[in-house]
């Protein structure tokens, strides 16, 4: 069966190489208490994940473990004042007339 390597490792898409040496001893030591992945698992996910290649390759099968940015807050701007067809017809020319 094919695992998502950063599942199997508890990583993120953008963890360096060190935090892909670091996960395999917690991913090894969380597998003994849970069973989820098997201890050779554990040791293909940091594999793959060390090689460029299959790194990529991960990347592009596992999109959905990409974390987006969280967006930033939107404010909507106040919308100008639109004179309606009567309101242009009482005096269309007085830049005061609103």
């Amino acid at each position: 069966m094919l695992h998502n390597p950063y599942d199997v490792l508890d990583l993120d898409q953008n963890a360096s190489k060190k935090d892909i040496q670091k996960a395999l001893p917690l991913a090894l030591a969380k597998q003994r208490k849970e069973k989820k992945y098997s201890p050779k698992d554990i040791m293909q996910a940091q594999k793959e994940l060390l090689d460029p290649a299959k790194r990529l390759a991960a990347d592009f099968l596992f999109l959905d473990r990409i974390r987006a940015k969280r967006p930033r807050k939107f404010e909507q701007p106040e919308l100008p004042k639109i004179k309606t067809l009567n309101q242009l017809a009482q005096n269309p020319f007085d830049p005061n007339h609103h």
